[in-house]
């Protein structure tokens, strides 16, 4: 069984896709943010570790410059803990 090297170096034209018109160029950037919004909303409810990090992670930022640098940053006419 032999191939002829014309067969397997023979170029092979690239798929040209079709460009959207102008209007629907918005309706395909809102469809493609939805899509990447549902695959990262279902990964996040697949690996629960990364749910409770993104809830625990601003509350203990909070708390750490509530009780950390509470008394070190002065605010003018403010009190610290009402403007965090």
């Amino acid at each position: 069984m032999t191939t002829t090297a014309d067969d397997a170096l023979a170029p092979v034209a690239p798929a040209v896709a079709a460009t959207p018109a102008s209007g629907s160029k918005l309706r395909w950037a809102l469809g493609d943010t939805l899509a990447l919004a549902r695959r990262n909303l279902l990964h996040y409810t697949r690996v629960p570790q990364l749910l409770v990090f993104t809830f625990v992670q601003p509350i203990m930022f909070v708390l750490l410059f509530r009780f950390v640098f509470g008394g070190t940053i002065d605010v003018p006419g403010l009190d610290y803990v009402n403007y965090l």
